[in-house]
């Protein structure tokens, strides 16, 4: 069962008040908190503070700032509309500042924060965040809108256009210093205002669009950021060019006036650490490297574990940032949300994991039996890419398959690419999966030979036909977006973006959406479809599960996971469930016909392995 999340937050807070904030200030702090949570820590989970909805976090800043009291919270109830939300926050922030005694004249640069969110009733990205801290006898609130909406020139015409309204010119100025490397590769995410301070503090946050680390990596060595930031791998002891493309947040924060960035970098603790992994010994890792004290660190996780009601219950490490103020020096942040009971997805992982690593033979794995013969390059890069999607969960167990499977797949590459097996032509969508599995293990392969299959309207097909009227060489909407990630290319999103997501090679639709979601999700985008039926059988049910991943509905993704994982066999595998379509090349692509063919379970519990690695985020 999951804690019962006002309880867990308001005992907490309590326990963490009684030895980080002033005893004359602890009133004013439970009061900021009743102001702030009335409605949100209520009910259900509706907030995109954490992947799974849960509208708030504890902050503990260990170094340049002292610990205290520290959290993040959205205003608002649930199931109201985000124009509701925000008309609820703009009162109760007045409410927040005549409690604290700040000023008056700050309200203008919380209202100013507050006209970047979209007054609408429902947009992914969009919103208001409050952070309140007291330490000691002080106490701030920051002030958070998320502008992670729109296309990428409004995100920045919007920054502009409050950094305007905030009269922070200085600030704008180095912005625009630092605009070539900030342009194309990385979009604005978010922007804060810190009350009180004098001259008023901001700070932005952006996150890369492709390659994290190295696109962060080039623009933290382009703007002279501190080298401490630089090593971050070496001080995480973490190989970060694997990241996630939203494991890894930037920001830079300093007067509207301008002078000094204090810069930090925020890792997703789903991306950093994996299911053996303690996160406490890495915190304690990079403090001990960095000189930090970590007393205040564990004070908070004792805290937390005993309002969560025991160890099984402890605070998830939803982000682990690293910071270098400019005269206080370094500082990490650990963001820790409250406890979700994920173990039952992790236990299905593991299982799966062991029973797909058990069934590999001589590096390959094999399934399906058509006429041309069993599959064996084109299975075993897709079971190796659901492996690695899982990595985070795994512990390591599938290192060994994982390179076996490159080995074996490298040995078999011929004329460019790869097919269904060694004896029939190569086609895009076993050179893709090939391709994607190799670089994601850190192999060399080479991707132009799949440009070779891109059709004039920026899809892809599977085969290279000559004749037009042999559908196997027209654009295919389950290959398309494959091909998109193995290439890198979010230009191939135009293509997939305009749809229709209809499967041409298997049974079911859900693929092609399937497919399409977690593409344009790694583009930075989000669609809007969901299935127009309900899923069936365990394929299905994976493919679905991912599809409300990729696409933000959550609430369906933790449904459709708890039903995936009751699916489960004793062995570890899912029912074979994934029907196979040969296509009649005479068949028309978007009313495709010929026979199915079924699994042997081994792609449909492949397939389930990758859902769970995605729906892992919304527990974890």
């Amino acid at each position: 069962m999951e804690t019962n999340l006002g309880l867990f937050v308001h005992t907490a807070h309590d326990q963490i008040a009684e030895w980080g904030v002033a005893a004359e200030r602890r009133a004013d702090a439970g009061a900021v908190l009743d102001l702030l949570t009335a409605e949100s820590l209520s009910g259900g989970r509706f907030s995109t503070i954490n992947a799974d909805g849960t509208p708030w976090q504890f902050c503990v800043s260990l170094g340049a700032q002292a610990a205290g009291l520290r959290y993040l919270t959205e205003v608002g109830l649930p199931a109201t509309t985000l124009r509701e939300r925000l008309r609820l926050t703009k009162e109760r922030l007045v409410l927040v500042l005549e409690r604290l005694g700040i000023d008056d004249s700050f309200r203008a640069a919380a209202e100013a924060i507050c006209r970047l969110a979209p007054d609408r009733d429902s947009v992914e990205g969009g919103g208001v965040w409050i952070a309140a801290a007291f330490a000691a006898n002080a106490a701030r609130l920051r002030v958070y809108a998320n502008i992670g909406w729109g296309s990428d020139t409004e995100r920045w015409a919007r920054l502009a256009g409050a950094l305007h309204d905030l009269d922070a010119g200085g600030f704008g100025g180095t912005l625009r210093r630092l605009l070539p490397h900030l342009v194309p590769g990385f979009v604005p995410v978010g922007l804060a205002a810190t009350i009180p301070s004098t001259p008023l503090e901001l700070k932005l946050y952006l996150r890369p669009v492709a390659a994290p680390w190295r696109t962060t990596s080039a623009l933290l060595q382009a703007a002279g950021a501190p080298q401490i930031l630089r090593d971050l791998p070496r001080l995480l002891d973490r190989d970060l060019d694997s990241l996630h493309d939203r494991g890894l947040f930037v920001s830079l924060a300093m007067s509207a006036d301008g002078g000094i960035p204090d810069w930090k970098l925020d890792v997703c603790g789903h991306c950093l650490f994996g299911a053996q992994d303690d996160p406490r010994h890495v915190v304690k890792s990079l403090c001990a490297q960095l000189g930090i004290d970590v007393a205040a660190y564990d004070r908070y996780l004792a805290a937390l574990i005993t309002a969560g009601a025991g160890p099984n219950l402890t605070p998830l490490h939803a982000f682990v940032g690293i910071g270098v103020h400019p005269v206080k020096g370094p500082r990490v942040n650990v963001y820790l949300k409250p406890p979700a009971d994920g173990a039952p997805l992790l236990t299905s992982a593991r299982r799966a994991g062991e029973a797909l690593i058990a069934r590999q033979r001589d590096g390959l794995w094999s399934d399906y039996r058509l006429p041309v013969g069993v599959s064996t390059s084109w299975t075993t890069a897709y079971v190796g890419n659901s492996l690695a999607d899982a990595a985070p969960l795994l512990g390591g167990i599938e290192s060994d398959a994982l390179a076996a499977a490159c080995d074996t797949v490298s040995a078999r590459m011929r004329d460019g690419g790869w097919g269904y097996n060694e004896q029939v032509e190569i086609d895009a969508d076993s050179s893709a999966l090939a391709t994607l599995l190799l670089r994601r293990c850190g192999r060399s392969v080479s991707e132009s030979p799949l440009l070779r299959f891109r059709n004039a309207d920026g899809g892809f097909a599977t085969f290279l036909r000559d004749d037009d009227r042999d559908s196997w060489g027209q654009s295919h909407a389950d290959v398309t977006p494959t091909v998109g990630r193995a290439l890198a290319d979010a230009s191939i999103a135009d293509a997939v973006r305009k749809g229709p997501w209809k499967s041409y090679w298997w049974q079911t639709d859900l693929y092609a959406l399937a497919a399409s979601a977690r593409f344009l999700h790694e583009c930075g985008e989000a669609i809007s479809a969901s299935p127009h039926t309900a899923p069936d059988g365990a394929f299905e049910l994976a493919l679905a599960l991912m599809a409300a991943v990729y696409s933000g509905q959550h609430a369906s993704a933790r449904s459709l996971s708890a039903s995936l994982i009751a699916a489960q066999q004793e062995n570890g595998l899912w029912p074979a469930d994934a029907l196979l379509r040969v296509t009649d090349p005479a068949s028309p692509v978007d009313a495709p016909s010929g026979r199915l063919y079924r699994d042997s379970g081994l792609v449909t519990s492949a397939t389930a392995l990758s859902a769970l690695a995605a729906a892992a985020s919304l527990f974890c």
